[in-house]
């Protein structure tokens, strides 16, 4: 089951914190630099019980991009607020309910920090990103997951600008045995990674063009303007234009032929003759 909450405020507005188990934030250490003293910086000298996933495994030594788990202690819990206003709407981490103690969810997220793409050959998985976790943990595992392991999974979607809080499909015995192994490499897999690599460029463009594009695309509000964009990209990528660069100079020069009467106008508002992307802060 599946339930949306609005992301301009916390979830527990809307849900009640749970009487049983724990409720864990789970922190994108790609997205937050030095993450671990900032997580002590926002529990204001309360007591806080946080642990860094790479650490004492073989990733030790790239910690600084580690995920990070906190246990909260409610709704008003010091951290939980602090992100909710420094990282939630930019998908920076997401919130999960358990009944594991601490230990054992440490033990059952570090089996999913990593995939094996080939026999001996495998890559970390960016598991604390919330895209990411809706397939992966939300979707492909929870339905196979011991009992309590994940019982809501809470992301932001910052396109859809909501709160996706997923529950499980209804695991028992006569599903089979529950998996805790590691996460396995598949064609759905693939099929995973790819739309999160794809989505990613295409908020990566967004964030460097600049108002009259957005507008040109439908916007400025990202969730009206995303289907367009996500077409051009789309159309950028088969006609060759494979990183975020290239593909944000594939959109404007469609805009362009458009205005000269080239192509054919697309469905949606006028596309705008000055739209530019900021090109001194583009990187890739």
């Amino acid at each position: 089951m599946t339930v949306y909450l609005p992301l301009s405020s916390s979830p527990f507005d809307d849900m009640p914190w749970p009487d049983l188990g724990y409720v864990v934030l789970v922190l994108d250490g790609v997205a937050f630099p030095e993450l671990g003293p900032r997580i002590y910086q926002w529990a204001e000298g309360q007591s806080l019980e946080a642990q860094c996933l790479y650490a004492t495994t073989r990733w030790e030594a790239v910690s600084d991009l580690s995920p990070w788990l906190v246990w909260l202690s409610g709704p008003d819990d010091p951290v939980l607020k602090a992100f909710l206003a420094e990282g939630a709407s930019q998908e920076k981490g997401y919130l999960l309910m358990t009944r594991l103690l601490p230990a054992e969810l440490v033990r059952w997220m570090r089996l999913r920090l990593q995939v094996e793409r080939a026999p001996g050959y495998e890559e970390l998985l960016r598991v604390a990103h919330p895209a990411l976790a809706q397939a992966v943990i939300g979707e492909c595992l929870i339905q196979s997951s011991p009992v309590g392991a994940v019982e809501k999974l809470i992301t932001p979607n910052m396109i859809e600008n909501q709160w996706m809080v997923q529950e499980p499909g209804g695991w028992s015995s006569k599903s089979g045995k529950p998996r805790h192994g590691e996460v396995v490499y598949s064609s759905e897999l693939e099929t995973v990674f790819r739309a999160f690599n794809a989505r990613r460029d295409n908020l990566l463009i967004w964030h460097h063009l600049d108002d009259d594009a957005k507008s040109s695309l439908g916007g400025p509000a990202l969730d009206a303007a995303y289907p367009r964009l996500n077409d051009f990209s789309v159309q950028a990528t088969n006609a060759g234009c494979h990183s975020p660069r290239d593909k944000a100079r594939y959109l404007l020069r469609a805009i362009r032929r458009f205005q000269f009467g080239e192509i054919a106008a697309p469905t949606g508002p006028q596309l705008s003759p000055n739209s530019t992307i900021m090109d001194d802060q583009w990187h890739g």
